[in-house]
């Protein structure tokens, strides 16, 4: 299996570097971040709207990350990523192996990293419930969000996964809400996956050349 990936790898990587345009190096000033829409788990569920926000919130989270670097950072636009996207899927017949899809991604769009969120797991469910001293009835919030963002690296080579979990059973507040505790796990899985160690990593080969 080894063998074959490397093979589809190798094959899909000389395909794509010489049928499709892609941006020069050359002059190149800016750490290139590739970040593909948020995918959702089999099973998961979003209200309307819902995804784009956790979009939005995830992009915030990668300026977060790379702090007072962020002036270093270009993102690719998101329609030549997910064009490129779903051209590699098509070609390697649906395999969404990130070794076999990310890594040519890179070459294509000219992207120092590439970023891919999932969401494992999204539930909210608020209830009336007594407090503690059974006193009185209050409102409480049960939620739970995880987050898995798989990336490239393309200056170490290297594919890296990161898996956060939060969860809140307690009386209703803002940060009890599945929302929140999504937002508070892509912080998390960008600083473990050390975000900004990368791109500073990135600039100063960049800035080497």
């Amino acid at each position: 299996m080894k063998k074959k990936n490397f093979i589809v790898s190798s094959i899909l990587f000389l395909v794509l570097l010489f049928s499709m345009m892609t941006a020069s190096a050359e002059g190149k000033q800016d750490v290139r971040i590739a970040v593909l829409p948020l995918q959702m788990a089999d099973g998961v569920q979003l209200g309307d709207g819902v995804r784009d926000k956790l979009d939005t919130a995830f992009r915030r989270s990668v300026d977060a990350a790379a702090g007072s670097q962020r002036s270093f950072v270009t993102y690719v636009p998101k329609d030549e990523s997910m064009d490129v996207y779903r051209e590699i899927l098509n070609r390697v017949e649906g395999n969404d192996d990130p070794a076999i899809v990310l890594k040519p991604l890179a070459i294509v769009v000219d992207a120092d990293l590439v970023l891919q969120p999932e969401l494992l797991a999204w539930q909210q469910k608020d209830y009336l419930a007594l407090n503690q001293a059974r006193t009185q009835s209050l409102m409480y919030t049960a939620s739970v969000a995880a987050i898995r963002v798989t990336g490239y690296d393309r200056k170490r080579n290297k594919i890296f996964t990161r898996t956060e979990t939060r969860t809140y059973d307690y009386e209703q507040s803002n940060i009890g809400e599945a929302s929140y505790l999504a937002r508070k796990c892509m912080d998390k899985a960008l600083k473990d996956a050390e975000l900004s160690v990368r791109i500073r990593e990135a600039a100063q080969d960049i800035h080497k050349k």
